[in-house]
């Protein structure tokens, strides 16, 4: 199990990862990548809003850079934060629910595994 310290850590790191590829003008889908590590320790600090935004900025980049599985990726990841509020879980639902069918239409190799990791995921946060 993970420490206080260690886990602090960890989000530090992310935002600092996010930070300098801003700065250094990444392409969008390694700024994509960063905005969904900042989102994965929000979602896991169970702070939903500061993760469904993070998660939609990285879908946002993602389409910018051509990637579908990672848009729908995100955007899973954001229907899951979603779900583990009340008020939003059954938006969260609908929109995961859709996530994981386009991933499974789109039929790669990362499609399919993005959706199983968002199926499982999702039964982590919402069991």
């Amino acid at each position: 199990m993970l420490t206080p310290s260690e886990i602090a850590t960890g989000r530090d790191l992310a935002k600092l990862n996010l930070r300098l590829a801003e700065e250094l003008k990444r392409p969008a889908d390694k700024v994509a990548s960063a905005w969904w590590l900042v989102g994965a320790h929000q979602l896991a600090a169970r702070e939903a809003q500061p993760a469904v935004a993070s998660f939609a900025k990285a879908a946002a980049l993602s389409a910018e850079a051509k990637q579908p599985d990672g848009r729908w990726m995100a955007k899973g990841y954001a229907a899951i934060a979603k779900r583990t509020v009340p008020d939003s879980a059954d938006e969260g639902t609908q929109e995961l629910q859709a996530a994981i069918k386009e991933l499974r239409e789109l039929d790669t190799e990362d499609s399919r595994f993005y959706a199983d990791q968002l199926e499982s995921v999702d039964k982590y946060f919402t069991k």
